[in-house]
């Protein structure tokens, strides 16, 4: 396998003996978040040759977000946060901005849960309310997303920037803001500004010239190569496209290599082998197979300017896209085994501008055929299981012929070293916690910044551990300090007055449990004698009612009552002592357990534990934040950020000279 870590110029050699003459390309489906960072391989790749083929583009054919949270709004595009509570079911790509520092970190329910913290219960119990609580606590911290708030699926090719002009405006106002706020610079503060509005004056200026026909994905595009050379100011400009034009599917496009897999999906020779290769590959994965797509379903869905994106079904009588509300039928009388046959079909019926798109795991095989594919380091989860797919393939003999993806990984926090030492950060809440100030300078920050990772995952992994409030305390001042140690003395007290008053209330309850043993002991006893009383009455007294000699009865009767009448009597005097004792002990010991000391001493118990649970709470959310935020970032900074924070360029500069790239196969290699 390749290395991981070679440096750039070494990764371009190396690639360039094997793929010689291949393109480069680059697809992000935003302009304003990290797709653009991708510029430090092509200023490389120009440097050891200047021919470079490079294509940024747009990935515009997917569905533009959405939520099923209740927006109360009459507009069409919104902004919002992502958290574990409403917006929980939200995904966001076409839209999506962070502000310095800011990611799509969702600190879960399922995460505070599995550290310890009892999180429906403080939820519960929050004076806020649960949904506020889940809100708050849940929320990714610096990072807005669009979505759209109609009922039906946009596709980020239709979003028309009319529409979406005042919400992006707002979000990218508000991140930048968010990011200015958070870095100072003295005596070039007005540089820093002037960086930071730069971008948005390229949106300002592409909305105000822009037709009443133009597209989000329009706008990026216009943007990908103005931020390029943001960041490397003398770099040649790329050529630029979108996957609406690029997987144009017609009768003079079809014969592109990059549709060649299609072609193994409607071929009989090879159509059950490839559909069967694709179902095993997705088996156990949050991907469907085949069959939930239904009858005659390809891994390819078809984008109708206009109507939308569906599934393509290739039936005997019919090609059936599964649009949404309604599926686009076009009836056929022969049956399709080629890509040509296909493309006549879909263009004689909608034109020549329908996009052929793959789902998750054909994509990326279908740019890989004719690109080298750049992603950053984390980018695309499906990419194991579109390997997995080719490699069934090969195994079935039908062999792909495929670029390998090039992946991008940065040090994106550490080359804040090299930086002006006069740039300073004033840093969130979450980053002052954890580093210890409330200001750092931005070259110390890239020194320290893993250490202080590694400092929160190791409280990560030791809280975990920590189930009991004594516990829990003692690490809170082991941590923190402050008023812990008093707080768990108090604690400890309070449990040792609490287990005297215990053991109190233990022996009065203890009384009070053997005299209801005694009257349920009487009860029985009195029970057996009713029983044998009504057994001497009907066997011996009832039968001497009419006998001649009246002494016989006389003398049964007397039995009776010595036997029977008289013990049940002692029997009755007995129970109701032991159950008047009962309600007395009843009574003095919830007296006891209802006194002021004891009342306040629980709840001042409650009180403390509720505290040291909400700490343990904050103390978690921090650490996720950290490590899994600036983790993040790190893999996938936003690409203004870097002329915000140094508008002279060494911190972009410094990331590209220490930036490796790797290949990774999509198909395994043979041995």
């Amino acid at each position: 396998m390749p290395d991981f870590d070679r440096p750039i110029s070494q990764f371009i050699h190396d690639l360039g003996q094997r793929f010689p003459d291949a393109a480069f390309l680059a697809l992000g489906q935003t302009a304003l978040w990290d797709e653009c960072v991708k510029a430090t391989l092509l200023y490389e790749a120009r440097l050891a040759n200047p021919d470079t083929v490079w294509h940024a583009g747009v990935h515009d054919t997917d569905y533009f977000a959405k939520t099923i949270a209740h927006i109360t709004t009459d507009e069409m595009f919104v902004a919002v946060g992502h958290d574990d509570g409403m917006t929980k079911d939200l995904w966001s790509a076409a839209g999506e901005i962070s502000a310095l520092f800011g990611s799509e970190s969702v600190p879960t329910r399922a995460m505070y849960r599995a550290h310890g913290v009892p999180f429906d219960w403080l939820r519960d119990i929050d004076p806020a309310g649960r949904r506020e609580f889940i809100a708050q606590h849940t929320l990714a911290w610096g990072w807005l997303g669009l979505v759209q708030t109609q009922a039906y699926n946009l596709i980020a090719h239709d979003v028309s920037l009319r529409e979406i002009k005042k919400p992006l405006l707002d979000q990218f106002d508000w991140a930048v803001k968010q990011s200015m706020a958070l870095v100072g610079k003295s005596g070039d503060g007005a540089q820093i500004e002037e960086n930071s509005l730069v971008v948005r004056q390229w949106i300002v200026e592409y909305l105000e010239n822009c037709q009443e026909s133009c597209r989000l994905p329009d706008m990026y595009e216009d943007l990908l190569p103005r931020i390029y050379t943001l960041l490397c100011s003398d770099l040649a400009l790329p050529s630029t496209t979108k996957t609406s034009r690029l997987l144009k599917f017609n009768r003079s496009s079809c014969y592109l290599p990059r549709f060649d897999l299609v072609g193994h999906f409607l071929n009989p020779k090879t159509r059950e082998a490839a559909s069967e290769s694709y179902n095993q590959a997705v088996a156990g994965s949050a991907v469907y197979d085949l069959e939930h797509f239904g009858e005659g379903a390809i891994p390819f869905d078809l984008v109708i300017p206009g109507v939308g994106r569906g599934t393509i079904r290739i039936l005997k009588s019919a090609v059936v896209i599964d649009t949404d509300p309604e599926e686009t039928r076009i009836p056929i009388t022969d049956p399709i085994t080629r890509n040509c046959e296909l493309a006549y079909v879909l263009e004689k019926a909608l034109g020549p501008d329908v996009v052929l798109v793959g789902k998750a795991i054909t994509l990326v095989d279908m740019i890989a055929a004719e690109y080298l594919v750049v992603f950053h380091e984390t980018a695309s989860g499906y990419t194991p299981t579109t390997r997995a797919f080719n490699d069934r393939l090969r195994v079935c003999g039908i062999n792909v012929h495929l670029h390998p993806l090039v992946r991008l990984k940065y040090s994106t926090w550490d080359s804040l070293q090299g930086v002006d030492p006069s740039i300073e950060f004033t840093l969130p809440d979450h980053l002052a916690t954890a580093f210890g100030k409330s200001r750092l300078p931005a070259d110390e920050f890239g020194a320290t910044w893993k250490s202080v990772v590694k400092r929160q995952e190791d409280i990560l992994n030791e809280l975990t551990m920590v189930s009991s409030p004594k516990r829990l305390m003692e690490f809170l001042d082991t941590h923190q300090g402050g008023e812990w140690s008093d707080l768990r003395r108090e604690y400890e007290e309070i449990l040792l007055q609490l287990r005297t008053f215990r053991e109190k209330t233990s022996s009065i309850m203890s009384a009070e449990f053997d005299h209801k043993a005694k009257r349920q002991e009487l009860t029985a006893k009195r029970l057996e004698l009713e029983k044998a009383m009504g057994s001497h009455w009907r066997n011996t007294v009832q039968p001497l009612q009419w006998a001649p000699d009246a002494r016989q009865y006389l003398e049964a009767l007397e039995v009776r009552n010595r036997l029977y009448h008289a013990p049940l009597k002692l029997i009755e005097r007995e129970a109701a002592l032991a159950r008047l004792e009962a309600r007395r002990l009843r009574k003095e010991r919830r007296a006891c357990e209802r006194s002021p000391q004891i009342v306040g001493a629980r709840a001042r118990l409650k009180e403390i534990v509720e505290k040291a649970e909400r700490a343990r709470l904050e103390t978690v959310k921090t650490a996720f934040l950290i490590v899994d935020g600036l983790t993040h970032t790190d893999y996938r900074p936003t690409a203004w950020w870097f002329s915000l924070v140094d508008p002279k360029g060494t911190w972009i500069d410094t990331v590209r000279k220490t930036a490796v790239a790797r290949w990774e196969d999509l198909v395994t290699p043979v041995a």
